[in-house]
């Protein structure tokens, strides 16, 4: 037996995507950080997500808005 998915539509949607998929999965993203590469899960990430969205609409961001992303 075959199993499809069909896969998000956008980058942002993939962490949720992610974590559905693979629920169990403890490390199966990494992230970097300075020169390491560190591991998490797809729920850990989501969760992640989910805090930078709340804060950025408590600052007033909402739907639609143009937020920059600075990283090194």
């Amino acid at each position: 037996m075959t199993h499809t998915w069909e896969m998000p539509a956008t980058l942002a949607r993939l962490p949720f995507f992610l974590a559905e998929r693979y629920p169990s999965a403890a490390e199966l993203l990494g992230v970097c950080r300075g020169t390491r590469i560190q591991f998490t899960s797809a729920r850990r990430l989501c969760d992640d997500v989910c805090e930078v969205a709340l804060g950025l609409a408590a600052l007033g961001v909402s739907r639609g808005d143009h937020v920059a992303i600075l990283a090194e």
